[in-house]
């Protein structure tokens, strides 16, 4: 059990280190290019999809049976974490909106189509 807490961990941490790193990328390019709002909130929920994307992958391999809801877990638990970073964070942050809405369902979906692929 142990075991399965740790792997799931550090599985998380470097799927949050990966977003953090890529969302400062896509944060500089789009500062750069003077992008629109709503275009960074796309391209957070692709960077949201490509990390639970490949950690539901990961998972799916350790996990030989059921992969699509260990990849499921996997994205939702991705979002939770999401949401405490933000609730911590932001003064303004509003649990029921639309984009908390489309962060879980890219979350989660990204994590399950992982695990289906793997």
């Amino acid at each position: 059990m142990k075991k399965k807490v740790l792997c799931i961990v550090a599985m998380l941490i470097s799927m949050c280190l990966a977003t953090i790193v890529s969302i400062l990328l896509l944060s500089y390019i789009f500062f750069k290019m003077e992008i629109s709002e709503d275009k960074i909130i796309i391209g957070t929920l692709i960077i949201y999809f490509i990390s639970c994307f490949i950690g539901g992958f990961i998972y799916g391999k350790i996990k030989e049976k059921n992969k699509y809801i260990h990849g499921m877990s996997i994205g939702a638990i991705y979002f939770v974490v999401l949401l405490l970073i933000s609730v911590a964070f932001s003064k303004d942050f509003s649990l029921i909106s639309v984009k908390t809405l489309y962060s879980g369902l890219t979350c989660i979906l990204g994590g399950m189509l992982g695990g289906m692929l793997s």
